[in-house]
């Protein structure tokens, strides 16, 4: 067989591998670390160390906080009894108007914001504790410290009256806290605050707003607890147009149906319809700590539920504590 002539792509293919063959051998190797013998030379340059700043001053420590009070023991009490049925922890906040506390559960289904009032106290006193501002008040307008709140409510669990002395100095950290409970004079850590946010109460507009006896919605929640976890309330015009509040729970099998209308005092209402559902675990939890006030509720269709105590409705503390609570509805599906 005749061999196919050679093209001309082959004898150019051929080249550069000849080509690169001679460019590889004619390439000295260089190491690096041997200097090229046509390189100069330069000399090392000489560096100047440089000069050593002086060190910064530290800075001065910032002013301490420090509270002094004599306060109600039941009021007391009954404050962290409704802070601590949402949280473990909470900041608190001591001013001219008494003590603040405003914390959200860790589910986010529930807030309270609750004061205890200045006339809880015999004595509610700001000072600096350490390191006052040379160009300042005489005193902080308000002081601010975290406490363990079930730590403090088991502690005075066996106080029945009086007055307790209770005193926060700030230490540079989160602080300690000093009780005088009659012979007995008990020091407790303070809790550290930098994670704790600060919750706003939302400025709702709710359609619906009235007045009841906590104990009659604590009864009709007892009832309820024991057949389903969520309870319905619905406020509508009856037949005759008079509005009824009916509040009603079903589980499996049984049901329950509660009907208000003379026991409800009503403020405000724009005649529609209004139904929401709410967990009623959380609901009894907060009752039963405001069980003896007068409780003034606004609601609307898949709004939460805001509960106000301890304050008439011209602004006048009533109770021993006053405050605001808010719990999330349960929005029903469709599907």
């Amino acid at each position: 067989a005749e061999h196919p002539p050679e093209t001309e792509n082959e004898e150019t293919d051929a080249a550069p591998m000849e080509d690169a063959a001679e460019a590889e051998f004619l390439t000295p190797e260089i190491h690096p670390d041997e200097p090229d013998p046509d390189d100069e030379v330069e000399p090392d340059e000489v560096v100047e160390p440089e000069p050593e700043l002086p060190a910064e001053p530290p800075e001065p420590p910032g002013p301490q906080y420090g509270l002094e009070a004599r306060v109600d023991v039941k009021a007391l009490k009954a404050f962290l009894a409704q802070v601590l049925g949402v949280a473990d922890e909470a900041r608190v906040v001591a001013d001219l108007d008494g003590w603040h506390v405003k914390v959200v559960d860790p589910a986010h289904i529930e807030m309270i914001d609750v004061v205890l009032p200045y006339k809880a106290f015999d004595l509610n006193r700001t000072y600096w504790a350490a390191n006052a501002p040379q160009d300042g008040p005489a005193k902080p307008e308000s002081v601010e410290f975290g406490i363990d709140v079930e730590k403090l409510a088991k502690k005075l669990k066996t106080l029945k009256d009086g007055q307790i002395r209770f005193v926060y100095e700030d230490n540079g950290g989160s602080g300690r806290i000093t009780l005088g409970l009659g012979n007995r004079e008990d020091s407790v850590g303070a809790v550290d605050t930098a994670g704790m946010s600060d919750p706003k109460v939302p400025g709702l507009t709710m359609p619906v707003e009235f007045r009841v006896p906590a104990k009659l919605l604590m009864d009709v929640v007892k009832a309820a607890s024991e057949i389903s976890d969520h309870l319905w309330l619905t406020v509508e015009p009856d037949s005759e147009g008079l509005l009824k509040l009916t509040i009603e729970a079903e589980g499996e099998i049984d049901k329950t149906r509660n009907v208000f209308q003379s026991e409800i005092e009503w403020v405000r209402n724009d005649g529609a319809k209004h139904r929401s559902g709410f967990p009623l675990d959380y609901l009894e939890s907060f009752l039963k700590v405001v069980k003896g006030e007068t409780l003034t509720i606004q609601m609307g269709s898949d709004y939460p539920l805001r509960i106000d105590w301890g304050e008439s409705l011209e602004g006048m503390t009533t109770g021993t504590t006053k405050g605001t609570y808010l719990c999330a509805p349960r929005i029903e599906s469709d599907g």
